[in-house]
């Protein structure tokens, strides 16, 4: 028998075994509550202290933890003050934000409610006027630094998420007019060069990158996500190359650049009443050519999660988009609507998209023993089929935007 990757079962006397595993079944329970509640105890003493030392809006009435993020931890606080209640959300960026980023993310909030977008949740600043707090913890025996930032509540739904996107027409529209605004009301602002390169500079990084991941790690190799990995590499790296090969020098010089989302999915809105009410989520927020903004939305979007769709692009979805966003700046913007070679480029541009949600998938690798290897899978499929789709209907793609 070929043993590698197999457990060995240990002879142990039936009786014994039965008495032990049901002592370990009462003290995993037990441990796993109390590490539950642990948690659960340092972050309301974070949130306490947060409010009572930096911050003049009042006292922790009570507090929740938001599920749904894959990077930061959030919160929401009801606090008093005066005998007035208010709601508040709390954000925990992880370990490896840095300061930089998360000041521009912050100037790029308050630039754009400055300069009109009321659909944004206001930065609060502390006491000494400063946007975020640093506070140590200690996490697995060792101190480490966290960053907090508070800000306004956005009122609204969370209606849809980044995996349930099934909107209505109006519904299309309507979230690619919050987009345009936010394009519209942070043009002209010069966030300067974040950790993060621009789309086209990060293709070229993805075709060195992709081929390496896993390499010297001790995944084994009937991983279900890793097999599929290995199997779509060539792949990945093909489409790196068409990308580079067909977003030529005359089409870049023809698209409008400005502060980009990088995360605009259905589900960093808040709806009412089938409208966008408010977007938030900023801290991917880069300059770069709206165009990959855009084309990142249609990839979230409008593609098919469902088991007999799977990675299908919904192309009359994608024309509500896009018809969408070109209105609103028709009638309001401060932008040009769609360039002529924007149009050329958006087949190109969609799998320049598609690439950096394929790039996303890349943080299984980093926590393989602890993340669930099936969810994954799930995603990566998801994400290879679609870029497949956007290959093959290229002609498609083009066709979509001429019309708009």
């Amino acid at each position: 028998m070929d043993v590698e990757g197999k457990l060995q079962l240990k002879d142990v006397d039936a009786d014994d075994f039965g008495a032990m595993r049901s002592q370990f079944v009462v003290m995993k329970r037990i441990v796993d509550e109390l590490y539950a509640t642990s948690e659960m105890a340092m972050s309301r003493s974070q949130l306490n202290h947060l409010f009572g030392e930096y911050y003049d809006v009042g006292t922790i009435v009570d507090a929740y933890e938001i599920f749904g993020g894959y990077v930061n931890r959030s919160f929401g606080a009801i606090v008093e003050k005066d005998g007035v209640r208010k709601d508040y959300f709390i954000r925990k960026y992880k370990r490896d934000a840095t300061d930089a980023d998360i000041k521009v993310e912050h100037n790029l909030i308050e630039y754009a409610i400055a300069h009109g977008m009321k659909d944004a949740a206001g930065v609060i600043r502390t006491k000494d006027g400063e946007s975020f707090v640093k506070m140590v913890e200690e996490k697995e025996g060792q101190k480490v630094v966290r960053t907090f930032a508070v800000y306004e509540y956005l009122d609204g739904e969370d209606t849809y998420d980044w995996i349930n996107t099934n909107m209505t027409p109006e519904e299309d529209a309507e979230f690619a007019r919050i987009l345009a605004k936010f394009h519209n009301f942070t043009n002209g602002f010069d966030p300067g060069e974040k950790e993060e390169a621009r789309i086209l500079d990060l293709v070229k990084m993805f075709k060195k990158k992709f081929p390496l991941m896993g390499n010297g790690m001790e995944i084994p190799a009937y991983n279900r996500f890793y097999r599929l990995w290995k199997e779509a590499t060539p792949f990945f790296v093909e489409m790196c190359d068409k990308v580079t090969d067909g977003l030529t020098k005359d089409l870049t010089d023809g698209m409008p650049e400005c502060p980009c989302h990088c995360d605009i999915h259905p589900g960093n809105v808040k709806w009412k009443d089938g409208k966008c009410v408010g977007l938030y989520d900023f801290d991917w927020s880069k300059l770069d050519y709206r165009l990959f903004d855009v084309c990142f939305a249609l990839v979230y979007s409008c593609s098919s999660w469902e088991a007999q769709t799977d990675g299908r692009l919904w192309f009359d979805r994608c024309g509500y988009y896009l018809d969408g966003y070109n209105q609103f700046l028709k009638e309001e913007g401060t932008l040009s609507p769609f360039t002529a070679e924007e149009k050329k480029a958006f087949p190109y541009m969609m799998l320049a998209a598609c690439l950096y949600l394929t790039n996303w998938a890349t943080c299984y690798f980093d926590e393989w023993e602890d993340l669930n290897e099936y969810e994954y899978y799930f995603y990566l499929t998801h994400i290879v089929k679609l870029l497949h789709y956007i290959d093959n209907h290229q002609d498609d793609l083009a066709e979509v935007i001429k019309n708009v």
